[in-house]
């Protein structure tokens, strides 16, 4: 038998067959655009997500590779915190939607008072920020009216593309981790949270185990797609959690690293850890994750590339290589610390390490320093970003000798040996390179009946291990000391970001 992934993320939108066995038969993928009409803003609309849905399944249902028929489950997930809204006739909003990483602040948020922070800090576990999709609701509420009062319901990304495929609305415990009316602690829906943020408690959905039948295809959409009909339908999970389930990172004190187009480390925890420098989110699995975000991190290396790099897209196409690889060819030579320059990645601001208004920042540059300098700055300046989660949770005392590594960037032997050494730890690059999508064919496959349970699932056709890298000790005591002086930069540029941004 076989699944059916959907994985709508930030740059593109991807769709695979995967068997049983955990190979995936055939994939498809369109990209999409991320709009920033305003500094610090990052939008998209759902239509697009729902249109590259469509197109990529019926790319593969046409392309004779795979006999549709033999698809037991689909399972979605997709990026996290989008508050896409549907009306009471069951018809999206298709507004420009704040994405994750928008940074835009309600009013409601600006002005909450210290006792009104603690408050919500202590029922979600998270500081409040701009990111949480309770937030970007108030901020619709306050300037799309409208829209507000149209919405029957809010709900994630991934959760818009199960409602166009069945019919049903809800979510799952990871993506109502994320609205910031979840109690951390009871773990549902709280009225009281819902009120605090002077939100309509009954615009939220229903909460459902992500490896439940959510629903089974509908008719005229199976018809649209080319499937058959009735095929059951998880409920899915953040791509977040996904990786982390395909990766095997789903027992307390593992930590895993997820470098796309954002970049986060992360901890499972059995509960929420409280420290006001990470978040939490809650895991598929019966615990949680405490994490720390960079939510520009592999986009600016894609940045660095789109403005610095053109010539070697070029010859990228031309040689048929990947660009990023030409990319870090240039900088093998280099040694830690980059000949005194320093990259701060913060072109899509800070969460909680930093704030919203923090920026992307070269710092200590010569006319000695050439472009390869700024590849490599940018490179360590990711990985020196992410440390501040190490350090953190080396802190609360929780020993990581081992770091599990997966998405795009872990295709780099160079960048993840230089995480071996800036951790001091060791990194496993584990196979499954695209986790969301095996995350989201494990669950679909639960869903089908096809697994016992998610872990089980997991370990047994996901978490293989592809490469080991080993920290250099020269190299880790260097990278401590220049950890030192980012952290130097990083807290002091802090109150120059509020005085030229706020």
């Amino acid at each position: 038998m076989h699944l059916l992934a959907i994985d709508t993320g930030t740059q593109s939108t991807r769709v695979s067959v995967i068997n049983e066995d955990g190979n995936e038969i055939v994939t498809a993928g369109r990209a999409q655009e991320m709009g920033t009409p305003h500094p610090g803003w990052a939008t998209q609309k759902p239509s697009i997500w729902w249109e590259n849905v469509v197109s990529c399944i019926r790319e593969i249902a046409n392309s004779g590779k795979v006999d549709v028929k033999k698809i037991a489950g689909i399972g979605v997930c997709g990026q996290m915190h989008g508050s896409v809204a549907i009306d009471t006739h069951g018809k999206l909003i298709d507004f420009d939607v704040p994405l994750w990483c928008d940074k835009r602040e309600s009013n409601g948020l600006k002005n909450l008072n210290e006792s009104e922070v603690d408050y919500l800090y202590s029922k979600t576990g998270n500081l409040p920020l701009p990111a949480w999709v309770g937030f970007k609701i108030q901020w619709v509420k306050e300037n799309l009216e409208e829209i507000y009062n149209r919405a029957d319901k809010f709900f994630a990304p991934k959760d818009f593309i199960n409602f166009m495929l069945t019919g049903e609305i809800a979510t799952d415990p990871t993506e109502a981790s994320g609205f910031y009316m979840y109690d951390a602690e009871k773990e549902e829906w709280s009225k009281e949270l819902t009120e605090a943020l002077k939100l309509d408690f009954n615009k939220l959905p229903v909460i459902r185990p992500s490896y439940s039948v959510l629903g089974i295809l509908k008719k005229d959409i199976a018809t649209l797609l080319g499937l058959p009909e009735g095929i059951p339908v998880a409920t899915g999970a953040a791509d977040f959690l996904c990786h982390h389930l395909s990766s095997g990172t789903n027992v307390p004190g593992q930590a895993m690293d997820l470098c796309g187009t954002s970049s986060c480390f992360s901890i499972i925890v059995k509960k929420p850890l409280f420290n006001r420098n990470i978040q939490n989110l809650r895991h598929i699995t019966n615990s949680w994750i405490s994490f720390g975000i960079l939510d520009a991190g592999g986009g600016c290396l894609r940045w660095l590339r789109d403005n610095v790099c053109i010539d070697l897209i070029d010859h990228a196409k031309e040689e048929t290589q990947d660009v990023y690889t030409l990319m870090i060819e240039k900088v093998k030579d280099m040694s830690p610390g980059t000949d005194g320059l320093f990259f701060l990645p913060y072109l899509q601001g800070e969460r909680v390490t930093g704030s919203a208004y923090s920026r992307g920042s070269f710092f200590g540059l010569t006319s000695y320093h050439k472009r390869k300098h700024l590849i490599h700055a940018v490179l360590e300046g990711v990985v020196l970003g992410l440390n501040q989660m190490v350090s953190i949770a080396k802190d609360a005392g929780i020993v990581i000798d081992e770091v599990r590594f997966i998405g795009g960037c872990s295709r780099s032997d160079y960048w993840s040996q230089m995480r071996a050494d800036c951790y001091d730890a060791k990194i496993l690059v584990m196979k499954a390179v695209e986790g969301g999508i095996m995350g989201a064919a494990i669950l679909a496959g639960c869903a089908a009946g096809i697994f016992k349970s998610p872990i089980h699932a997991a370990e047994k056709i996901a978490a293989k291990v592809n490469k080991e890298f080993v920290p250099q000790r020269i190299r880790s005591q260097q990278y401590r000391e220049i950890y030192n002086r980012f952290i130097i930069l990083h807290d002091s540029f802090q109150k120059y970001f509020r005085l030229f941004y706020v």
